[in-house]
């Protein structure tokens, strides 16, 4: 399994001084379109390099490749599923399938919707996936990405409302 295991590496410490579990698996998942996903990519790899989480990126199509995150551009399917088994924490981009994946696995899951003013995406339909789920209390929504330092540190604590089994129709 080469992304399918939690690798120890140093812990990360946070400003108050709590550690990052040295074996968390931080899985960010940016989908298959055509458009890229900067906006997310970029300030994971920074929060990467300094925490020293080990951290897999799926980045698509983005020109941005990753310095601190491993990553991969697309992955199958059933390896899809095993490191989102795997996972501490999903950060992923609004789609409706990856977010019903991650449910159903039980994960934390920080929601991150794509936006077409950003180049993003051709429209702004994630906003409203992503703000259901937040509403019913499934994830944690980032509309501004000045915002995902803070979603991560709640996801260390977050136990998502109906964690034990989706009711996002399969």
């Amino acid at each position: 399994g080469l992304f399918c295991r939690s690798v120890a590496c140093d812990a990360g410490f946070l400003p108050e001084g709590r550690p990052w579990r040295a074996t968390a698996l931080i899985l960010v998942i940016t989908g298959t379109t055509q458009y890229p996903f900067e906006r997310l990519l970029r300030p994971m790899d920074d929060w990467t390099r300094r925490f020293g989480v080990d951290v897999f990126a799926q980045i698509g199509s983005s020109p941005f490749e990753p310095r601190f995150m491993r990553f991969e551009r697309f992955v199958e399917r059933d390896t899809m599923l095993s490191l989102i088994d795997e996972a501490e924490i999903v950060v992923a981009q609004g789609g409706f399938g990856i977010l019903r994946e991650c449910l159903a696995a039980g994960k934390k899951v920080v929601a991150v919707p794509r936006y077409s003013h950003f180049g993003e995406s051709s429209d702004n339909h994630q906003e409203q996936v992503v703000q259901a789920l937040e509403d019913a209390k499934r994830v944690i929504a980032v509309y501004d990405i000045s915002l995902l330092e803070s979603a991560l540190e709640n996801a260390r604590h977050f136990r998502p409302s109906g964690s034990d089994k989706s009711r996002i129709p399969s």
